[in-house]
């Protein structure tokens, strides 16, 4: 992606405070945007995209177009279809995804570590889909350190889509009682999750836990 990460915060910054998407505007939205970006219908088939996204699974604009998530091949090193499908249908009825932490898993390549966020799409008062932006941390993420490359895709893909989720938000200094709130569990339950990341990776230390996700802030 060309756009650096400060121009992609940016954007999603802004992104973040629409309350939808017109689809009379989409085409012109989707060119201008900084970020891979993407559209679906109500029945969670691929509309329109960007090069970029389109790419993250060997599609083109073209190809995606009528594809499910199902039919991405994402593999289980990162976030399910099913994950994906509950943030589109929370996004349709009116609680739009912000800032989602998720790792994309297209068979065959490196894992994509993203940012995501979804708002509606709109035709006049009707939603009729959503809209998705995606700020990609990849390289930031394994450019932080050299301690970093410890962890390649081969070790990073080891994590499940809620564990890297209780990592970032216990790496921006949340409590386990706000992100039991912010994920809708327990905290008995995030602790688990917790103790499952530090023997996945022998962790025992705050400060290796900072080194095998740190938040890029652009």
């Amino acid at each position: 992606m060309a756009s650096s990460i400060y121009a992609q915060e940016k954007f999603l910054v802004e992104f973040n405070r629409l309350d939808g998407i017109s689809l009379s505007m989409l085409d012109k939205f989707i060119s201008a945007a900084p970020t891979a970006i993407f559209s679906k219908d109500r029945e969670h088939r691929f509309l329109e995209s960007d090069t970029t996204f389109a790419g993250f699974s060997d599609n083109t604009p073209d190809t995606l177009i009528g594809l499910t998530d199902f039919e991405m091949g994402w593999t289980d090193a990162g976030s399910s279809p099913e994950d994906f499908f509950a943030g589109d249908l929370q996004t349709m009825h009116g609680r739009p995804l912000l800032n989602e932490n998720e790792i994309l898993a297209p068979p065959g390549k490196q894992v994509i570590v993203a940012k995501v966020s979804k708002k509606p799409l709109m035709s006049g008062r009707r939603c009729i889909g959503v809209v998705g932006a995606i700020v990609d941390y990849t390289d930031a993420f394994f450019a932080q350190s050299p301690q970093k490359n410890a962890f390649l895709p081969t070790k990073l893909e080891s994590l499940t889509a809620m564990e890297y989720r209780v990592l970032a938000l216990y790496n921006d200094g949340f409590a386990r009682k706000e992100m039991a709130d912010m994920l809708n569990s327990s905290p008995h339950t995030i602790a688990w999750h917790l103790r499952q990341i530090r023997e996945k990776f022998n962790i025992t230390t705050r400060k290796e836990m900072l080194l095998l996700q740190e938040r890029e802030e652009g």
